[in-house]
């Protein structure tokens, strides 16, 4: 399947994020004279899931990027669509952040999701963000070549995708602003489609995959 066909949501997303950051700067700009609109006020949900999905998706980003020198064919196609799709998400979500007047990086991560709310302002408590690789499986991953190359890149990236399901699926509910609910849906959508695509895969293989962040 080719990169073009296989990333419809990730088109929407793109397309959704486009509209959404001009129309929040067209907001801004009209904010200044007396009587207009003023800039839309977001809340906790969509500054810090726009800030920890952008931190998500650099991971993602990060292993497909090594997955274009480094997979088969098949896996290949996979990462060419990751680092395309996510990368746009990128921009996108930092673009909101500069036009919010927001920091590019949540100085309390994961403190916005429902599940973790107050956890993660305790003092000494820090909330990894779900379906993060570690640093020594990013390692890993970096001296591989072939097979075993693509099969530690699915099992990774599989969870790395529920992770952010999960992320994207609070957001989807809690968020303030309806541009970003409607960018977290489409994110679930193109990550459920990826997962089906990269289980296949490791079945292929005879591998299974990790078990699923909580």
């Amino acid at each position: 399947m080719t990169a073009a066909v296989r990333r419809p949501a990730a088109v929407a997303v793109a397309a959704i994020v486009v509209v959404a950051v001009a129309a929040v700067a067209f907001a801004i700009g009209r904010g200044s004279a007396p009587g207009r609109p003023s800039t839309p006020n977001p809340s906790a949900v969509d500054i810090g899931f726009s800030q920890d999905m952008a931190v998500h998706h650099d991971q993602a980003v990060l292993m497909a990027t090594l997955a274009q020198t480094r997979g088969g064919a098949t896996v290949r196609t996979i990462a060419n669509g990751i680092v395309a799709g996510q990368s746009q998400e990128v921009g996108a979500l930092r673009g909101w952040l500069r036009l919010w007047g927001q920091p590019a990086v949540d100085p309390h991560p994961m403190s916005w999701m429902s599940s973790m709310a107050g956890m993660a302002n305790m003092p000494g408590m820090e909330m990894p963000m779900p379906g993060m690789a570690s640093s020594g499986q990013l390692t890993r991953l970096s001296r591989m070549q072939g097979r075993r190359f693509d099969v530690l890149f699915l099992q990774l990236m599989i969870r790395h995708h529920q992770g952010g399901i999960i992320m994207s699926a609070d957001a989807k509910q809690h968020a303030g602003l309806g541009v970003v609910r409607d960018a977290a849906a489409a994110i679930i959508v193109q990550q459920v489609e990826d997962i089906g695509e990269m289980r296949a895969l490791l079945r292929a293989d005879g591998a299974r995959q990790l078990p699923a962040p909580s």
